[in-house]
């Protein structure tokens, strides 16, 4: 997905049926341990579909998705993940990416809130939806030579917090971006 040389050396580290964990080290002002993980998470648009995450690998083994390392190196990291995403496919062939902020939950505005520095007033919090919002410019920026190799959809939250998907068109703001190989 990213034809960026500046990538780190990443490992697929786990296959299993429900999914796949990619393991690299981001070396910028110290050595983190960073995860890419597809997750199975059911059926849409009648494909096998799986969750697109990211974080840091914790000494007890789980993903700590919500944290922000700041380790000076943030394109080549984001192009270490991005680079995850053919082998991905290529091993699970006709699967659905989906990819959504851990930020972009109620209850990750509850938290922010009393730790804010930026002081947001309830209910915009501006520290919320920045991961999508990374992504999905990403795409936007990238659509037209992205849209040769890939479909993609744009998830909305219905009133019940479930995801509905349409068409991918720019500019909207989304909730999800979904995609395919063609």
């Amino acid at each position: 997905m990213t034809s960026s040389q500046n990538i780190y050396e990443c490992n697929e580290y786990q296959r299993q049926p429900e999914g796949v964990k990619y393991l690299f080290l981001s070396e910028g002002h110290i050595e983190i341990i960073k995860v890419v993980e597809y997750a199975y998470i059911g059926i849409k648009q009648n494909r096998l579909t799986y969750n697109f995450g990211f974080g840091t690998l914790k000494e007890d083994g789980t993903v700590q998705d919500d944290d922000i390392s700041d380790n000076g190196d943030t394109y080549k990291v984001f192009n270490t993940v991005l680079s995850t995403v053919p082998d991905f496919l290529h091993n699970y062939p006709g699967a659905m990416i989906m990819v959504e902020g851990s930020d972009s939950s109620v209850a990750y505005e509850e938290a922010c809130r009393p730790k804010c520095k930026k002081k947001c007033i309830a209910p915009a919090c501006k520290n919320a939806h920045r991961r999508i919002n990374i992504y999905k410019n990403f795409v936007n920026k990238h659509f037209g030579q992205l849209s040769k190799e890939y479909v993609f959809w744009g998830g909305l939250k219905d009133t019940d917090s479930q995801i509905v998907i349409e068409n991918y068109t720019i500019p909207n703001k989304y909730d999800a971006v979904f995609f395919i190989k063609k």
